[in-house]
């Protein structure tokens, strides 16, 4: 059993069982290593385009136990190892379980994908034949989702009020 072949999914070479990576059974212990130390190199690299404290955004977050929307961002020093932490403008400090993140809409990712399912859905197989009805199709999908955009604006800002 210890002698079958296995190859690495990595470099491609034939090792044996001994040979290959507990933790990635498909590849072998050379290539786990090698693409370790290529990790911690990029990641050493990478350490001066850290963003400073002072320059992390505030988002807002919903705090679990008592509802109450605050503006976070997460802390530069975790107090723990397993847990992140974020910090209000105050100081307040809360422990990544404890919030609720809002996530703010993309309204242009959401226009694009209105104006494609409008247009989808109101362009039949027939039009595909006429130029003049794609585009009349396709001005027809950009004001409805473009109205359909600023109304939900709209009923977001008095959410927000």
């Amino acid at each position: 059993m210890e002698n079958d072949l296995i190859t690495c999914e990595v470099c491609g070479k034939q090792k044996t069982r001994s040979e290959m990576s507990k933790s990635y059974p498909h590849r072998c212990k050379e290539c786990v290593a090698e693409h370790t130390r290529q990790v911690r190199a990029d990641a050493k690299q990478n350490k001066r385009y850290v963003i400073s404290q002072n320059d992390r955004p505030f988002n807002k977050a919903v705090v679990k136990d008592t509802g109450e929307t605050v503006l976070v961002r997460m802390c530069c020093e975790p107090l723990t190892l397993r847990t992140a932490m974020y910090e209000t403008p105050e100081g307040r400090m809360f422990p990544m379980f404890a919030l609720e993140h809002k996530k703010e809409i993309d309204w242009e990712q959401r226009r694009y994908e209105l104006i494609r399912d409008f247009y989808l859905k109101w362009t039949g197989i027939e039009d595909f034949k006429n130029d003049a009805v794609l585009e009349l199709r396709f001005n027809e999908a950009i004001k409805s989702a473009d109205a359909l955009i600023n109304r939900l604006k709209e009923e977001q800002n008095e959410d927000n009020i």
